[in-house]
């Protein structure tokens, strides 16, 4: 039979945002399947004197722990009545798969290594503190979004994932950065400036968009803005990820490397 008027609605919502959804799939399946080309190595002549970390356990919680919430913030995009709030779960999906779950990955394994060591430096501990608040801020503002009942609830709990990541820059996340040998290597100013600012900004799109008026314009085109700038991070990481998946750097595709490119997004 011909669909009611009330069915209509859903069904065009459906047809907008099943090439949005197919896109995040896809995002699941190329991180899933290079989620070993993409694991640094390090040399022998780089890693620090000491015993060998035990970073295998990180490496197998923090991915299942980030996938598992992706996944559900894919399926509650599946479920959501609106385009912006659609868009919104949908972004924040993408991000926890392909950036924060690398990133937070090689940042842990990094601040392991760093303290491995019989007397680790102050420094390192301070990173590995660090790395540990902001893993903790994003699990605990993801998992929000998955147990919220409204679209208010889901804008609250992102701001907590951006909050985490700005905690860790204001309190020193650069200038405590070590490398994947464990080495320190603090971040340089700007980049360390340009991905503060980003976080930030995005930050009050989203904080912004969850005290306005649910169903008013302006919450809509804010939360949309914010979607936005998540998916515009996120695809900063596509390029890495393909190139992983080549077996190449994006170092030997530009024949140089700059500040941002030396760490993960937060």
């Amino acid at each position: 039979g011909v669909p009611s008027a009330r069915h209509q609605p859903q069904m065009a919502m459906n047809r907008h945002t099943k090439p949005l959804l197919m896109v995040v799939a896809t995002f699941h399946f190329m991180t899933s399947v290079s989620a070993n080309v993409l694991t640094p190595v390090v040399p022998l002549s780089l890693k620090p004197a000491g015993r060998t970390p035990p970073v295998r356990m990180s490496a197998k919680i923090l991915p299942v722990a980030y996938t598992g919430a992706s996944v559900a913030l894919l399926w509650r995009a599946t479920q959501a009545a609106g385009r912006a709030d659609v868009a919104a779960l949908a972004a924040v999906s993408a991000l926890a798969i392909v950036d924060l779950a690398p990133t937070s990955n090689a940042q842990l394994a990094s601040a392991k290594r760093a303290n491995s060591v019989a007397e680790p430096t102050t420094i390192a501990k301070k990173w590995k503190a660090l790395v540990l608040l902001k893993i903790a801020g994003q699990l605990s503002g993801l998992l929000w979004i998955v147990g919220a009942t409204g679209a208010t609830g889901v804008l609250r709990g992102a701001s907590g994932v951006l909050a985490a990541n700005i905690a860790f820059w204001a309190c020193g996340g650069a200038d405590a950065r070590h490398d994947a040998s464990g080495l320190h290597e603090p971040l340089p100013a700007r980049g360390a400036k340009v991905l503060a600012v980003v976080d930030v900004l995005v930050f009050a799109l989203a904080l912004t968009a969850s005290l306005l008026p649910v169903g008013s314009i302006r919450r809509d085109m804010f939360t949309k803005y914010f979607a936005m700038g998540v998916i515009a991070g996120v695809f900063e990481n596509v390029q890495n990820l393909v190139l992983g998946l080549l077996g190449r750097s994006p170092k030997q595709v530009t024949g140089e490397e700059d500040e941002l490119s030396k760490t993960p997004r937060t």
